[in-house]
Order: structure tokens, then sequence, then C-alpha cells
């Protein structure tokens, strides 16, 4: 075993015991992983860094020139181990670079700035090289996730594009960034949009390519006009206003006017088709020029984050190999997605269609067999990846947690509780809020695409009854500190059943004390959901009863807790829950004793709560 290896268990153990000890005394300190210390190992298929967070030093050649958008400056790099990283030497750089800004709102209006980063040897010539385990190029990224407090909203959904299979999804690693000797945060090393062989892999098109090989391959992106310079080619088309179709490959100075008008013919007659009377023909309309397997996966990764760009805004990309069809993708720029965006925009909230509404797409799922294939995907991938997004994020979020790398980077930017664009409300104190805010959004939103996404009236009730909604705390933050009792559900239905007997159409509820909650939905038809899991609540001060045999204890046995009722003979309901809300364990029994098995569950504080036909006990329960 290497001193690396050594030093990461050692690590494991002492940051897991750190934590709970830490966030028990100091809940606005540290960031808290809810989470044992082998987690991120027993889940390592679902990092996104498997090999940890690597440190990068990037130290000007001439410090003294200011780095700007869209003008190189020359630099040098190192690319090392963290701590409590593992990387190979040849997955390391000790070299030349080129730097200079790249992004637009996030170049622009937020101090925490991205980067492009070319790799350059000593004649300035590029070189190639597999930054992180990465197959080898010359042209990175440097994204800084600072409007994301989670730190992983982009990583999220290049993720879940690559583990759904799309041909080409962006690879990154996490590492911590150093600039002139500065420390700058945790930023995503990510690979750049291009042709390549290991990035969009089509064929070669430059001006010198013969007449027959004019029909690829070609990559264009959806952008705003103002975003591109003067050597950029563009064309537009009769149904875009502000946005155009960049030419991203064969760049501006290696495409010829031929191929240039080529691509944007194809374009048009794509769009012209889509636009026509007979545009779902099977063998006439959109199949005969647009991949529907490539859009489709495309759809769903940014349909399900509610993503702002994909409403064919910005960061729309297509491409087109030679002779075959249209392909959709990659998928790109996800920082204002899963719910991170403001009351302002119309993709706040879980429910409702929004990247379907677009221009193309609004027409496109006019066709009821792309809506049929389209749904007939999503429970595929429901089933095989989407439900296990809050696992990829808690064990990608406890890897960065253990690394020290979240810590530092929330003292280096101290925005946690406070707003940034475009944030909404009520903004989170802790990492961990940040996260619960992650999560809740996007079980909330693929509840309801269980139920709504393209499936025809006549199958929601059925759906609806089987579909267990979604009971979260508002502010986790609060809600964990019994401060706040604002609770919600999915929004989207006519009327919420709160507990049997409070009838609402408001998919939020302010408790009124202390206690279990629980909800149902009823849809417009008088169709009604499973019920919900049951959230408790304490308020602040409450934790602990007053009967002094009710006492709060510490749980040091790890694998089994024991009750003994006595000789009581009363029925006993048994409820053990996370700090945040999420049941854990439930039953009724009325035996004098019950065991329950708590070896799986993750290291943390947990309520657990009995009620009797004439008692009702809490206990605080602390797992370690």
């Amino acid at each position: 075993m290497t001193q690396q290896e050594m030093k990461k268990i050692i690590s494991n153990h002492i940051i897991s015991l750190y934590l709970v000890i830490v966030s028990a005394f100091f809940p606005f300190y540290h960031a808290k992983a809810e989470t044992h210390e082998n987690f991120s190992e027993n889940n390592s298929h679902l990092l996104i860094s498997p090999k940890g967070v690597a440190t990068i030093h990037i130290d000007q050649i001439n410090p003294q020139e200011e780095i700007l958008k869209d003008t190189k400056r020359k630099a040098r790099m190192q690319v090392t181990n963290g701590d409590f990283s593992s990387y190979s030497s040849d997955e390391l750089y000790d070299g030349l670079i080129e730097i200079e800004g790249r992004g637009n709102s996030t170049w622009t209006m937020l101090p925490k700035k991205p980067y492009n980063i070319d790799l350059i040897d000593d004649s300035g010539e590029e070189n190639l090289k597999p930054l992180l385990g990465m197959p080898a190029d010359a042209e990175w990224c440097l994204v800084a996730n600072y409007s994301d407090k989670s730190l992983l909203r982009i990583p999220l959904a290049y993720f879940l594009a690559d583990m759904i299979g799309m041909e080409y999804a962006p690879k990154l690693r996490f590492a911590e960034v150093y600039l002139n000797g500065k420390y700058e945060g945790l930023y995503c090393l990510c690979e750049k949009i291009k042709r390549a062989k290991n990035r969009i892999d089509i064929k070669k098109l430059n001006n010198e390519s013969p007449e027959e090989h004019i029909s690829g391959g070609y990559i264009v992106e959806v952008t705003p006009k103002e975003r591109l310079t003067s050597k950029d080619s563009f064309f537009v088309t009769p149904h875009f206003g502000s946005s155009v179709f960049a030419i991203k490959y064969p760049k501006s100075k290696n495409i010829s006017a031929r191929q240039k008008e080529w691509i944007e013919n194809y374009i048009n007659e794509v769009e012209n088709t889509i636009y026509g009377d007979n545009f779902d023909d099977p063998e006439t309309g959109f199949r005969k020029y647009l991949d529907e397997s490539s859009f489709i996966d495309w759809y769903l990764i940014n349909e399900l984050a509610k993503s702002n760009d994909a409403a064919m805004c910005a960061s729309v990309f297509f491409y087109k190999d030679r002779n075959e069809l249209l392909k959709t993708g990659p998928v790109w720029d996800f920082d204002i997605t899963f719910g991170n965006i403001s009351q302002q925009f119309e993709n706040m909230h879980e429910d409702g269609l929004f990247v379907a509404t677009a221009r193309w797409f609004s027409r496109l799922f006019e066709d009821s067999l792309l809506r049929k294939n389209t749904r007939k995907r999503y429970e595929e991938l429901y089933e095989q990846v989407f439900r296990q997004i809050p696992l990829i994020v808690d064990v990608n979020a406890q890897q960065l947690i253990n690394s020290g790398a979240i810590d530092r980077n929330f003292e280096r930017w101290q925005i946690l509780g406070e707003y940034v664009w475009p944030n909404y409300p009520p903004y989170q104190k802790t990492y961990n809020g940040e996260l619960e805010r992650l999560k809740n959004w996007t079980m909330a939103r693929l509840s309801w695409f269980n139920v709504n996404l393209f499936t025809a009236d006549e199958e929601k009730c059925l759906l609806l009854s089987n579909e267990k909604i979604p009971i979260r705390p508002v502010d986790p933050d609060e809600f964990k500190l019994g401060n706040d009792s604002l609770i919600r559900t999915v929004r989207g239905y006519d009327y919420y059943v709160w507990n049997d007997t409070i009838v609402t159409s408001s998919y939020e509820l302010k408790i009124p004390k202390s206690g279990e909650y629980h909800v149902k939905a009823i849809d417009s038809n008088g169709c009604e959901s499973s019920l919900s899991d049951t959230i408790l609540f304490i308020p602040q001060g409450m934790s602990c009863p007053e009967n002094p045999t009710m006492t709060c204890f510490v749980y040091n046995n790890r694998n089994n807790l024991q009750i003994n009722f006595g000789e009581n003979t009363e029925n006993y309901t048994v409820t053990l829950f996370g700090i945040t809300g999420r049941t854990f364990f439930n039953t009724r029994t009325n035996n004098r004793s019950l065991s329950i098995d708590t070896s799986a569950m993750p290291v943390g504080v947990y309520l657990l709560y009995i009620v009797s036909d004439k008692h009702k006990t809490t206990y605080k329960l602390i797992i370690q």
C-alpha cells in the first residue's frame, strides 16, 4: 500500500468522526455529510472524479498582464495530486499553457472567474496530454460553478449524459485552483466541445476538402448573436430572432464559402421540414434529417434540469457527420438549472414542460410517435439512471467534503446564506442545505415526470395512484434547527390533503405545531396520489421531552438498535427520522421489544419517535 493510499484511508476515518462532532456543536461552520466513512468507496462507480480532487497551480509568465476574455496570456501550469487524490504521473502536468477568460454572464457578473486553457510546448505548438485521466487533448476549460453553491449541477448533468449513453458527453474532474499563488477555490477541469477523436468524433473538413466530402463534419451552436465576434461564422433562420447558428467547426479560418452555404442550407431545410405540413411523415418528415435517438436523450437531460439555455437560447449544439443525420448534443452549461434560478424566470418550479415549449421543439412534440418514444426512453432511464440522482449527489459531495475542498472554497468565497445571481430564496447557510435543495428539487421534478411527461389523460390516474409524492422542507437549514416549519410537495395538482384532514389548493403548508406530517395530491379528475413519506417537525427546544423517563441518548452499537417496551401491552408506532425529516424506518407493533437494523444507515443525528395509545416519546439518536 502506498503512502498516498494509507493517508486517504486514515483521513476518511478522521474526517467522518470530525464531521459528526463539529456539526453537532457548530451547525453553520463546517460542511456536514450525512454519510458513513466508506460511503464514497462503496459507490465509486458513481464518482465524477474517481481518483479524487487534484490541485492546479497557474503562474503567469508576466503576472502584470490582466487575464482577459479572448486574449491569451502565457503561463506555467502544474497539475498535482491533492492530499487525498491518487492520479498517476502521466495524468498530471507541469508545463506551459495559454490562458484566457471564458463564459458570458459568468465572466462579466461574477468574481470567481472561469478560464480557457490551451496546453503548449516550448515552441508554442499544441501539447496533447491526458489531464487527470481524461483522453489526451490540448484544449480544456476551468469551470467555476460560483452561482451554483452545490458545485454539482454541471458535473451532475454531464455525468448523467454519459451514464445514459450519449454519443459524447464532456468529461470533467474536480480540482482546487491557485492563480499566481492565490487560492481561487474549487473548479472543474473540463473538456471543451470540439471535433476530435475522443470528443465529437466526426470527419475532418476544411477549405481544401473535396466536394464529395461537403456533407460533414460540422458542429453548430445556437447562441445569442451579441456573444459572437467579428471572426465568427454564423447564419440565421426564419424562426430564430436574437439567437443564431454559430459554426463551431470547421473554424472560421478553415471553412470555405461553399461549405458554409451547404450547412446553412441543410439547417434551413431541417427547419422548413419541421414547420411544414408533413413534418411527421416517417419518410419525408423531420426524421429524414434529424437523428431521433440523440434528440430524445439530449432533451430528457435538459428538460429534467429545466435548463434555461436549452430553450433554443444558447449552448444548444448540433453536429453532422459526413453522410449521416443531424445529431443533437452534446449537453452543455448547467449552472442555471435544477431549480437554481430566481422567480423572474419560468423554469424555477418542478412542474410543467419548459424546453418542449421552445422553437423547433414545440412543433416536433406535436408528433405523437416522438412523444411516445420519449416517454418510453424516460421510463427506461428512470429505472437505470435517474432514480440514482440523490445517491450520485451524496457520493460526490462526500468526496468533496472529505478532501476539505468545500470548506476552503467557502472560506475563499463567503456566499453561503447570501444571494448570488440568479439564486432563489431562502438562501441556505450550509453546504448541506444546498445539497438538500438540489436533491429535493430534482426528486420533485422526477415525481412530476413519472405522472405527467407525455402521458395520455387516461393513463395519469393509474400513474398518480402509484406515485408516492415527495415531501420536504422549503428551508432545510432552518427546518433542521426547528426554526422554520414550511413544507412543500410537488406543484401542479389541483388539491392537496395534508394529514388526511387539511384540504388546500397550495402545495405548501405552514405547519401549525410539532408532529408528523404527510400529504396526498389530487388532480382535476379527482385521481389521488399515494401517500407521501412522513416528515417530522420538532420546534427548537422541543427535541427532548420533559418527562424524565424520556431521555435523549447516544447510540454506540453501529449495527442494531434494540427497543424494549417492558411489560406494556399497548400498540406502538415506531418511526426513525433523519435530521432533515427523511423517514428511515417505520412500523407498528404490539410486541414487547423491537430490533432495527442500522448497519447500512449513514453516520449522523436521528430522531426516534415512539407513539402509543397513551404516550408520545422522542429520542435523539446519534449513530457513529
